[in-house]
């Protein structure tokens, strides 16, 4: 049975809780950003956290605890959950007998109920989906995830998984990877690649933002120096099916996207047959435009059949359209699906020949 989240608000937490001592499970960002408002109403007699490297330390002036520990003393006390990671909490707080309990991240997130994705792919669009992928793992996210959106569901986390993009259980990375970043961001994930892969043949990232891309350029100088500049090429440019401009909305952000709207202002675009010639791993995020930017590198899949990571999660049919496409350029590609995101952000495609 799915948790409804989003059925409290603030009000609702402050009357269920008159008479009541709170605990605080997660010790992070959102537990940062509540304490100390939540102190001046509510008596918060304890901070606790599943992760048993924090347990003893001290956080926004209080120790943190074992849940092993608090609960076995307080179990009639109300929880207040600042962690992503709900599914795997409300499971612990049922073994302890703690049964009431409330996410500060829904109660500040109610613009999240005007974002729910609900479309529902149809049986047939369904079943072929499934006989595509490769694993039993993947077919399960997908019927979690129709699941969901047939739910009105926007908790994730139970099929959230915490690393994204390089998956050792998936992909195999050698030193000649030419590593393209669609949708590169200010280059947090080519620094990861870096991290990953000290070798490499060469990385082009592609950033339409201005601001981003500005961004990208000065957290890569340190990469340049050590690799040379002819090793990473980036470019401002959005990716298309087609060579030209577009409208689009730089945002400084990881939103920004290809909109027509008072912020628009006309971006230059291209497809990635165009601008480069191989490829042996490709990582997609780019707010929508993921399916027109894979026609724009019909050539280049088709003939060198590279690793990808494609977000599948921008558009609701994009969920079944993407890895259709794909199958449709390169039959022989396994397909792989994980989810990566506490709500219903950063579904991602992996795609590989192995």
């Amino acid at each position: 049975m799915e948790t409804d989240w989003m059925k409290y608000s603030w009000d609702d937490f402050f009357e269920k809780t008159k008479e009541k001592d709170i605990v605080i499970w997660g010790c992070g960002q959102i537990a940062s950003e509540v304490i100390y408002l939540l102190e001046r109403r509510r008596n918060i007699v304890h901070l606790v956290d599943g992760d048993v490297s924090k347990i003893g330390m001290n956080f926004e002036g209080r120790k943190i605890e074992s849940p092993d520990m608090v609960f076995n003393c307080h179990p009639d006390c109300s929880v207040l959950i600042c962690s992503l990671y709900l599914t795997d909490i409300v499971e612990k707080l049922g073994r302890y007998g703690v049964h009431e309990y409330f996410s500060a991240f829904f109660m500040m997130r109610k613009d999240l109920q005007n974002e729910i994705v609900t479309q529902i792919p149809s049986k047939q669009q369904l079943s072929t989906l499934k006989s595509l992928l490769a694993d039993e793992y993947s077919v399960r996210i997908v019927d979690k995830i129709i699941e969901k959106r047939k739910a009105k569901c926007i908790d994730y986390s139970n099929i959230m998984t915490r690393e994204e993009y390089l998956l050792d259980d998936i992909f195999t990375f050698t030193d000649e990877e030419t590593y393209i970043d669609a949708g590169a961001f200010d280059g947090d994930t080519i620094i990861g690649f870096l991290k990953k892969n000290r070798n490499f043949k060469k990385i082009y990232g592609f950033e339409a933002d201005k601001i981003n891309f500005n961004k990208m350029k000065f957290r890569l100088q340190l990469a340049e120096q050590v690799y040379g500049k002819e090793k990473i090429e980036c470019f401002n440019f959005a990716l298309a099916d087609y060579n030209g401009k577009l409208s689009f909305s730089s945002l400084g952000n990881e939103s920004s996207k290809i909109s027509i709207g008072e912020n628009s202002d006309w971006k230059q675009c291209v497809t990635l047959d165009s601008v480069v010639q191989d490829a042996t791993y490709i990582k997609m995020d780019i707010e929508g435009s993921e399916l027109a930017a894979l026609e724009g590198a019909k050539r280049l899949i088709k003939n060198r059949k590279p690793k990808m990571a494609i977000c599948i999660y921008h558009r609701p049919e994009d969920l079944w359209q993407i890895p259709m496409y794909i199958h449709s350029l390169v039959p022989e590609y396994q397909m792989f699906i994980r989810h990566h995101g506490n709500i219903y952000y950063d579904t991602v495609l992996y795609v590989t020949l192995k």
